[in-house]
């Protein structure tokens, strides 16, 4: 009888070791598909200030060329 409850015992811990890892490997696959869908990050082009020659973000820079700083 002890042989028979051993044998189940170590059955169940075997079942639930396998649902743990299936699960974990599960979750480890969601979160690579997710960093795949976003992409690689879209990157802006620097541009110099025409006045104080400081590279910016081209959206940081006003449509005459200046920064923030010398647009004021």
């Amino acid at each position: 009888m002890t042989n028979l409850l051993r044998l189940l015992l170590i059955g169940a811990a075997i079942w639930f070791g396998l649902r743990l890892y299936r699960q974990w490997k599960l979750n480890q696959q969601a979160n690579s598909r997710v960093d795949q869908q976003r992409g690689p990050e879209a990157f802006e082009p620097m541009v110099r200030c025409r006045s104080c020659g400081v590279h910016l973000p081209a959206s940081a820079v006003s449509s005459t060329g200046l920064c923030g700083k010398c647009n004021s």
